[in-house]
């Protein structure tokens, strides 16, 4: 375990973290871009292109949110099982990356459906192997600002993203409080631009660490997938399940803020203007 450490103190730093994190954050911001652009505005696409009822938005909306969390599962696993943490986070980005390009297709709710299910199944196999990764690429003092940096620049790729977004509903003309078919495959288009950049980036930057493979050999990965889990981790996930179930879907929040905008342009004295 001290070769790796000794490994990661002769790497030349990017912004205080490994050249592993830098990237794999890198990845996760281009991801997050390209996520954003197709994926958070689903709901609308939904209701304002294809007419569906709110109920089959909420089913495609808790439908792919389970296929994330039970694939997150079986990756962290698989990943400790064969040590190969960039195997699977390559797979993962490369399935979301793969998937995408498909919603330019979609003229139904099903396909739609099929479309986020592959989108999120890529993100529930990479998500795991991907922390464990960058876990194994740095010492453990070093772990909270690997961790920070990374979630630092994917919540700023979804914010890029969601400009993006607005920027390309304004340029397109049309409807400029409804999502039209239109904005929604140039969005789809741009999209796919960053996605591929991502998996490129992950696949020729970063490396695989040692640190993983180690200990599938010396038969501790193996010790710790038959390890019970703690009273207190059962006890989380406890909580966590029942959180879950009465947390409603961000597809209504995107449809209601929809919703407020329209109610907002209606309500004053230039009503029915728009």
């Amino acid at each position: 375990m001290t070769a790796p450490v000794s490994e990661e103190k002769k790497q030349k730093k990017i912004l205080g973290v490994t050249p592993n994190v830098f990237f794999m954050g890198l990845t996760s911001l281009l991801t997050d871009i390209s996520s954003e652009l197709i994926f958070t505005l689903v709901p609308l696409f939904l209701s304002d292109v294809l007419g569906v009822s709110s109920t089959i938005i909420g089913l495609v909306g808790g439908f792919s949110d389970s296929m994330d969390s039970l694939f997150r599962i079986f990756s962290g696993w698989f990943s400790d099982k064969i040590g190969k943490r960039k195997l699977l986070a390559t797979l993962g980005y490369s399935i979301s990356t793969v998937a995408k390009p498909f919603m330019l297709l979609a003229n139904s709710w099903g396909a739609v459906l099929g479309v986020r299910l592959g989108d999120r199944l890529g993100k529930g196999t990479r998500s795991s192997s991907r922390d464990a990764l960058i876990a194994d690429s740095v010492e453990a003092k070093d772990r909270g600002r690997a961790f920070g940096l990374h979630r630092a620049m994917d919540t700023s790729g979804a914010v890029i993203g969601l400009i993006i977004a607005a920027i390309i509903v304004y340029m397109i003309p049309g409807d400029k409080f409804h999502l039209t078919k239109n904005a929604y495959h140039w969005m789809i288009l741009v999209a796919i631009v960053p996605a591929v950049l991502a998996v490129v980036i992950l696949m020729t930057l970063v490396q695989e660490r040692k640190k993983a493979a180690a200990a599938v050999k010396s038969g501790l990965a193996k010790t710790a997938a038959i390890t019970p889990f703690s009273n207190q981790f059962k006890l989380y996930m406890v909580i966590l399940a029942v959180f879950t179930l009465g947390n409603s879907s961000d597809f209504f929040l995107i449809l209601d803020a929809q919703h407020v905008k329209n109610a907002a342009a209606g309500s004053g004295p230039d009503a029915g203007a728009f």
